[in-house]
This record gives structure tokens, C-alpha cells and sequence, in this order.
């Protein structure tokens, strides 16, 4: 059902039961691309590389965050 219809409308009525089965083998196979850095390969355009090389976060990130989250280590004496 279409939620931006005033009526009750069933867009996919007119497609066959193998097609409704291909449109979401299609947006699964889109939603995995996107998921694992494949953006490139589903519009077609060339991969952009990082021009920086650095990773999205640096490692000492993980480090300040979980002390800002207030959890520390006991320290055995």
C-alpha cells in the first residue's frame, strides 16, 4: 500500500509474482553494495580513493571515547 495515497493503493497489483521477487533480489543486492563501500559500483562512476590515506577515525578516537564514557580500568595495587 502506498502511504502517500488518499485511497488504499496497491502500486506493485500489476507486476507478476517473479517480478516483485526480482525488484528485491535488486534492492538487497543495492543495500550490500552501499553496505561494504560499493557506491562507485552501483552508479557506475569511478572509485574515488582517499587522498589523505588516514583512516575515517584514528585509533587514539576509541581510546578518548571510552573515557569520556567514564569507564576505566581497576587498577590492581
Amino acid at each position: 500500500m502506498d502511504p502517500c495515497e488518499k485511497t488504499p493503493t496497491d502500486v506493485l497489483a500489476s507486476l507478476t509474482g517473479q517480478q516483485r521477487e526480482d525488484i528485491t533480489a535488486s534492492a538487497q543486492h543495492m543495500l550490500r553494495m552501499f553496505t561494504f563501500n560499493q557506491l562507485h559500483t552501483i552508479l557506475g562512476v569511478e572509485k574515488m580513493e582517499n587522498s589523505n590515506g588516514q583512516r575515517k577515525r584514528p585509533f587514539g578516537d576509541v581510546e578518548m571515547a571510552e573515557e569520556s564514557n567514564g569507564k576505566k580500568d581497576k587498577k590492581e595495587i
